[in-house]
């Protein structure tokens, strides 16, 4: 899973917890990569727990992706409640009608902000939210280089560099994508 994969689930599991007093619990399917393991460690959280298989009867909230190649967790019995997305719209079905939200952005997290604040007007993201929305928009944009970029992107983004308190943006990005970038030769074999 790529950076908005991982945390946006995370933000969702805030989100229906604390705001929404629903219970929910944050899950991938495959394990995370260096760029989200330096984000997560930077603002504090734990990596999701990586499941191989959903109980029957799941109800899932579905983030960053539809395509059901990507979801091998997805069964018969399993029950989309909610999907939001900024990707194609996949090949996935539902046994009733459900909220989706997909919107031709660069990120996913960048819906799911809008969504929060049109749900619940002058809501206060705690800081290290903050951090997890801004990182994931700047790993989607490539820190706005990407022509995915959108102006949208771009102030939600600003508007997080000042709740998680970034002092500098374009530093921040870099090192995230410097972390990105290291090779780790801990388990390396010659």
């Amino acid at each position: 899973p790529d950076t908005d994969s991982v945390c946006s689930p995370i933000i969702v599991e805030w989100y229906l917890n604390n705001i929404k007093n629903q219970g929910a619990k944050a899950i991938l399917h495959n394990d995370i990569n260096r760029e989200t393991e330096f984000i997560l460690e930077y603002w504090g959280f734990k990596k999701p727990e990586i499941v191989d298989k959903l109980p029957s009867g799941a109800k899932v909230f579905l983030v960053d992706t539809t395509n059901p190649d990507e979801l091998p967790l997805i069964q018969e019995d399993t029950e989309i409640i909610e999907i939001v997305d900024h990707h194609k719209l996949g090949g996935i079905s539902t046994s009733k009608p459900i909220s989706v939200n997909i919107k031709p952005i660069a990120c996913t997290t960048t819906i799911l902000y809008l969504k929060f604040l049109e749900e619940n007007p002058g809501l206060k993201i705690p800081k290290k939210i903050a951090g997890l929305m801004l990182s994931a928009i700047l790993s989607d944009t490539l820190n706005f280089r990407s022509p995915t970029t959108t102006d949208i992107d771009k102030k939600v983004a600003h508007e997080l560099e000042r709740m998680a308190e970034i002092e500098n943006i374009d530093k921040y990005a870099n090192k995230m994508f410097d972390a990105k970038s290291s090779i780790n030769l801990t388990n390396a074999t010659a």
